[in-house]
């Protein structure tokens, strides 16, 4: 396994050269689940439950109201749920609309389709309804008795309902369920980050690991020349790797980062008069040392993490054939991590003379993800990726990953055709708090703020979008046909990069501070499970119906009551609401309340 991890750290230095930049290599010993898109099963119909569809207008009755029919893919004809592909054709005259799936499969990469998000239909002026939401989902309180009461038991073992996980340590992928492991586990290299243009392997190693005693190992060789990029619909980090977080080894780091920098400096590496092999040559020089560097940096953590995948892998009272009941891929993945040593949010060596492990761990015991419910603003609200996941667990079937769902608030619900402030076309959501935690509203916010606001949540979509193509994000409306898509492109891995190194500083410092040490040292300790998502959550959202949940209990379930006003009307009755949650004092508290309270106190006394 560590051929194969420093092959990855190889087969990326091609692009590490260019973007000759520490963030990239912050996360490289990160540990994470990856949730895929699995179609969903005919025989579980509870988990076969489909989001409210994309709506088209396609006309009016007699008597002048709309007609609103689902939208259908052109393609395979299956209804449209989440986001679409469209291509204008005869001169614009005609679109032509495909699903994700068909997208993927037949046109992937065809610059010709454009990304649009499931979206409000009717123009900024129309005065129409229309139920065109994907959060169609039974309220917070009653969540739970949606369940069928025969899967329920079986709910409460796999929280996450119907979906695929596999564990991924550093580039190394690991999980059970797939197709030729011979009924036992699956190793291979995660596909390479999408930071700048990549060039795929031709071919990949691949390890596979036999269920029966004892473990046999089986290698084999993929052809990647029909490599299909993974649909990834959500991460949930798990650990954040210490390399070049600032914890251990900072001169050395440092001196890595300025080879870089030099090695993407050199003029030879372009020179049109040197021959490919000579090229190729200069290249393998100046990676074999600095693969030799990193070497030296990560060894020992590298072991460990090592050491323990194997010693799980192949212990003997480790399941490692997929089950449906009894050992699915979520269970997989949680036998696989070692909680005892990853159990504190700080690991027990920062501060100490031996080097770290990791900067922050998420690892949360299964038992821990059945809903939250926030009684006062002391309770720790769920965060988006729980939530997310959680319409999973309810029965509901969402197309859309995490982002493009998150996109949809603004989009399709709120109407709003895009997002609305700063750093939302990557992290979609207002980080405005409510109940007096914070003053600055989200339009006059910094990228530390906004990704702080969820650092959980933060830290997971960056790793999903690491592995989306420039051609998986929506243009924007105000961006025109001739814009320079390169320098948006640019502008949006920067962005990453910028969120990445804002997490990494504070969570640094943070884990230097030995009060804050102090006052984390308990989460090691096995309290009830409910305990461990605490370090999963995030504010007290100020976002208007932002819980997709609590939503269901509010009189415009499908569209926001401002959807038939005018944009800057739109936008002004969506921050009066929101102004109004950032100025209460508590969960159902306003200051008028408080005011009435401390007078009715008064009187009596």
């Amino acid at each position: 396994m560590q051929d194969l991890f420093y092959g990855q750290l190889v087969g990326s230095f091609l692009f590490i050269l260019r973007a000759a930049a520490s963030d990239v290599w912050k996360g490289f010993l990160d540990m994470e689940k990856v949730i895929e898109h699995r179609p969903t099963l005919e025989k579980f119909k509870f988990w076969n439950r489909k989001a409210v569809p994309q709506m088209a207008f396609t006309g009016l009755t007699t008597n002048m109201n709309p007609i609103f029919e689902p939208l259908k893919c052109d393609e395979c004809n299956q209804t449209i749920y989440g986001s679409m592909f469209k291509k204008k054709e005869n001169n614009d005259k005609t679109t032509i609309s495909v699903c994700e799936d068909c997208y993927r499969t037949k046109h992937y990469g065809d610059l010709s389709y454009a990304k649009k998000y499931q979206h409000y239909d009717l123009e900024e002026e129309s005065e129409v309804s229309m139920p065109s939401s994907t959060y169609g989902v039974a309220d917070l309180e009653r969540g739970e008795e949606e369940i069928p009461f025969y899967l329920r038991h079986y709910t409460k073992k796999y929280p996450f309902g119907n979906v695929h996980m596999a564990l991924r340590i550093g580039p190394l992928t690991i999980e059970n369920g797939v197709a030729n492991t011979k009924g036992g586990a699956l190793i291979s290299l995660r596909d390479p980050p999408r930071l700048l243009a990549v060039e795929e392997p031709k071919s990949q190693r691949l390890i596979a690991i036999s269920p029966s005693l004892p473990r046999t190992i089986y290698t084999q060789t993929k052809d990647k020349r029909a490599w299909v990029p993974k649909r990834i619909k959500a991460v949930m980090k798990q650990v954040i790797g210490s390399p070049f977080s600032g914890l251990s080894d900072g001169k050395k780091e440092l001196q890595v980062i300025q080879e870089l920098v030099r090695a993407s400096q050199l003029k030879t590496l372009g020179d049109p008069s040197l021959s490919r092999a000579e090229q190729n040559k200069l290249v393998e020089r100046i990676l074999g040392h600095l693969l030799g560097r990193l070497k030296e940096l990560f060894r020992d953590r590298l072991d460990t993490y090592l050491s323990d995948l194997t010693m799980k892998l192949f212990h003997p009272g480790t399941k490692i054939q997929w089950n449906a009941r009894e050992n699915n891929c979520q269970n997989f993945c949680d036998a696989l991590i070692n909680r005892r040593r990853l159990g504190l949010l700080i690991d027990q060596n920062v501060g100490t003379k031996k080097p770290p492990l990791y900067l922050m761990s998420f690892v949360c015991r299964k038992e821990a993800y059945p809903v939250a419910r926030v009684q006062t603003k002391l309770d720790v609200p769920s965060g988006l990726t729980e939530e997310y996941l959680l319409k999973f667990r309810f029965g509901l079937h969402q197309d859309s990953d995490i982002v493009d769902s998150l996109h949809e608030y603004w989009t399709d619900w709120g109407a709003f055709g895009t997002h609305l402030y700063p750093f939302q076309d990557l992290f979609p959501w207002d980080c405005s708090e409510a109940f007096g935690r914070h003053p600055v509203p989200c339009s006059r916010c910094t990228i530390s703020k906004h990704v702080w606001a969820f650092p959980y949540d933060s830290w997971s979509i960056i790793s999903l979008h690491l592995s989306r193509d420039r051609f998986l994000y929506a243009p924007s409306p105000s961006t025109p046909d001739d814009a320079d898509d390169d320098s948006a492109w640019h502008h949006n891995r920067l962005t990453l990069l910028a969120a990445t190194d804002a997490l990494t500083a504070s969570a640094a410092a943070m884990a230097r501070n030995k009060g804050f040490r102090r006052a984390t040292a308990w989460t090691a300790h096995d309290f009830n499970a409910s305990f461990d998502r605490v370090r999963l959550g995030g504010i007290h959202r100020a976002q208007p119906w932002s819980r997709p949940f609590v939503r269901g209990a509010y009189n415009h379930f499908f569209v926001a009551e401002w959807a038939h006003l005018r944009r800057q009307d739109q936008v002004a009755a969506y921050e009066m609401l929101r102004d109004f949650r950032m100025e209460m004092l508590d969960v159902g508290v306003t200051r008028a309340d408080a005011a009435r309270r401390r007078a009715g106190t008064g009187a009596r006394g």
